[in-house]
């Protein structure tokens, strides 16, 4: 395990109920765009979260952003892979920010629950961007983000309304519409490079 990972996982919250390695494989546009259903047992955890454990759960998927999206700019010779990776970094570094920032205006201390990341496929997305080979790591990079933003977007939906704190549902209501514009960005770049089916 490399370090990047390693240090996510001290923080991790993030559970998915995704099995299938998306990012290996062609799949449809249609289920590219479509939102993805949580398992019953991954609802069940959401809906339990304190507004504590949401601000920590917002915290720990910006952060994956962050670190899988440093290290396609590190790694990638395209320049439409390399300038969606600085998007996301960008938006989804703003939007940690924003999570620690609600933190201390309402006093709600963030909490993460060590180990969840360990039980989903996150840290393995952000292992496989950073260990692909050079002919690869494109193609793991924008796969993987079509699945975490697909998963994410469905997590955001539910704790939306999980979260009881009027200003942390704003911050849900203004990341689910960002969390769309780059996975249809990455639904874009995939079908323009070949590595979905086009319908």
């Amino acid at each position: 395990m490399n370090s990047l990972t390693a240090r996510i996982l001290t923080g991790a919250v993030a559970i998915s109920a995704v099995a299938s390695t998306v990012h290996a494989q062609r799949i449809s546009a249609r289920s590219m765009t479509a939102d993805v259903p949580l398992a019953p047992s991954e609802t069940k955890f959401l809906r339990g979260m304190s507004d504590a454990d949401v601000l920590g759960h917002l915290i720990v998927l910006d952060s994956v952003e962050v670190d899988v999206s440093k290290a396609a700019i590190r790694r990638s010779k395209s320049d439409a892979v390399t300038a969606f990776a600085k998007q996301t970094l960008a938006d989804h570094g703003s939007a940690m920010n924003a999570d620690k920032q609600i933190g201390k205006q309402t006093g709600i201390a963030p909490t993460m629950i060590v180990g969840e990341l360990k039980k989903s496929h996150m840290g393995a997305q952000v292992d496989s961007v950073d260990i692909a080979s050079d002919l690869t790591v494109d193609r793991h990079y924008i796969m993987s983000q079509v699945e975490m933003h697909q998963h994410a977007i469905a997590e955001l939906q539910t704790l939306r309304e999980v979260a009881r704190n009027p200003a942390i549902r704003a911050h849900i209501d203004a990341q689910i519409p960002a969390m769309r514009e780059h996975l249809a960005k990455a639904h874009e770049i995939a079908m323009s490079k070949g590595f979905e089916k086009k319908m």
